[in-house]
């Protein structure tokens, strides 16, 4: 069996409300879900430290959110990304590193159309 590729996906946590925090996770996690069906694994930064707010300085989180994304062979920028500091971050990091970075803002990760867009996009990783 071969080593999966990781695919980190970058999008909005923090929020003004909880609620719309917790409508950025789900997002997240759908993206998620799309990328295993599709092969990947999907390093979800946002599932990882899920509710930690307020718990540490938010650069601890900053730093170490792209130390985890350089270890990744893709990123994935979902829904709301232009909006986050950090996602914008990730986004002109990976680039820097010349990391693959495909955008699917404005996509419908259920659609059959973005399964086979994705499953094509990984096989050219």
């Amino acid at each position: 069996m071969t080593t999966p590729l990781l695919i980190y996906v970058a999008g909005p946590y923090r929020a003004p409300t909880a609620w719309r925090r917790e409508e950025y996770i789900h997002r997240a996690r759908v993206w998620g879900v799309h990328l295993a069906r599709c092969g990947a694994y999907p390093v979800i930064p946002h599932s990882n430290t899920a509710h930690f707010d307020g718990e540490a300085n938010d650069v601890l989180f900053l730093k170490g959110t792209l130390a985890l994304m350089r270890r990744c062979d893709a990123v994935l920028m979902i829904d709301g990304w232009r909006q986050s500091i950090g996602a914008t971050e990730e986004r002109a990091e990976a680039m820097r590193l010349g990391m693959p970075v495909r955008d699917v803002a404005g996509v419908d990760p259920d659609d059959e159309e973005t399964l086979v867009n994705t499953h094509e996009w990984i096989s050219d990783l």
